[in-house]
């Protein structure tokens, strides 16, 4: 089983996203974005209500597919093939099918 690392510092989207995610990943949540690197197959980024310039470098350097998750879709963000960037309001399965169309996992496997 694959891992999926999902990053929120909100525990309401914790607990909305991480069931989702559970069906088809093994899961592993932080608050943070910091902290050392695991060996995942993709990211899930809940960005923070008030992201800083250092919220998105990191994700310039990620050699993983992430799906990133903002109230805004006006922010600019790093632009990478293997990103999808969701507009809240965002259910486990908007993630799913946004992990399917990034190649982490097939139709059978979400």
């Amino acid at each position: 089983m694959k891992t999926v690392l999902l990053i929120t510092a909100e525990e309401s989207h914790r607990l909305i996203y991480e069931p989702a995610l559970k069906q088809c990943f093994a899961v592993v949540c932080r608050a943070l974005a910091s902290g050392a690197p695991l060996e995942v197959a993709a990211v899930v980024y809940d960005l923070p209500k008030h992201p800083a310039p250092e919220d998105f470098h990191w994700l310039e350097e990620l050699g993983v597919p992430v799906v990133v998750l903002t109230p805004k879709r006006s922010l600019r963000l790093p632009k990478a093939p293997s990103q999808r960037v969701l507009t809240y309001l965002v259910r486990g399965g908007d993630i799913l099918k946004a992990l399917a169309e990034l190649g982490v996992c097939s139709g059978a496997e979400c």
